[in-house]
């Protein structure tokens, strides 16, 4: 069992996001952010140590977080139909 909760992710997160925001790429959400994360990078690490998660949030690079975002929304592109991408285009 870890000895953190989510609310130490969430925070970890938030920072992470900050930095890549700092970094000029102000149109990641952090809702996309905690996507990625939960469904890529994190995944296989639930019985983590605080520490160890914390380093894995902190020091990954911003050039791994953009690839997975982009397998992301590849992923998520390719599972809507067309007409609901058509659809969010209009709005």
């Amino acid at each position: 069992m870890p000895i953190y909760n989510e609310q130490h992710v969430q925070l970890l997160l938030t920072m992470r996001l900050m930095k890549m925001h700092r970094e000029g790429f102000d149109g990641v959400t952090y809702d996309d952010f905690q996507r990625i994360f939960t469904k890529y990078i994190l995944k296989n690490q639930m019985g983590a140590t605080l520490n160890q998660i914390t380093d894995r949030i902190l020091n990954i690079s911003t050039d791994t977080i953009i690839r997975y975002l982009a397998l992301d929304a590849t992923i998520r592109s390719k599972q809507q139909s067309l007409g609901d991408v058509l659809t969010e285009g209009d709005l």
